[in-house]
């Protein structure tokens, strides 16, 4: 017998300042300054959350639920300039959860992102809550 649960998802909220990670050389005007190349933001939850074209809920793992555990798993994700998600890193949560929300997560499909009409990494964190009905 399957047990039903609640799924719900938050984005990490105060992130949302702009980073760089390469460099490119540009001319402008008649002298040559280096000028940084933005290759990753990072974004708020809201803001992530709006990018998200194709979310999977994550499966509660058996084991899990038999034994009655709840809680919030936080990842930490990079989503690249194709929209997937390249790298996910655990920040918080219960172990017996985890491996179901980073299994989740990772099939997530993004809007791609764009600075100044270049395509760009986002940076952001996602909470993923596991409660049993």
């Amino acid at each position: 017998m399957m047990k039903s649960f609640a799924f719900s998802v938050s984005l990490l909220l105060g992130i949302s300042c702009l980073g760089s990670s390469t460099e490119s050389y540009a001319a402008q005007s008649s002298t040559k300054h280096p000028e940084k190349r933005v290759t990753r933001i990072r974004l708020t939850g809201p803001q992530a959350h709006k990018l998200i074209k194709s979310e999977i809920p994550p499966i509660y793992p058996e084991e899990a639920s038999k034994k009655h555990i709840q809680g919030t798993v936080r990842l930490h994700i990079i989503i690249g300039m194709n929209g997937l998600v390249n790298e996910i890193n655990v920040v918080s949560g219960k172990p017996q959860l985890q491996a179901a929300a980073v299994d989740a997560v990772r099939q997530w499909k993004y809007e791609i992102s764009h600075y100044k009409d270049q395509p760009v990494e986002v940076e952001t964190a996602v909470d993923l809550v596991f409660k049993l009905n």
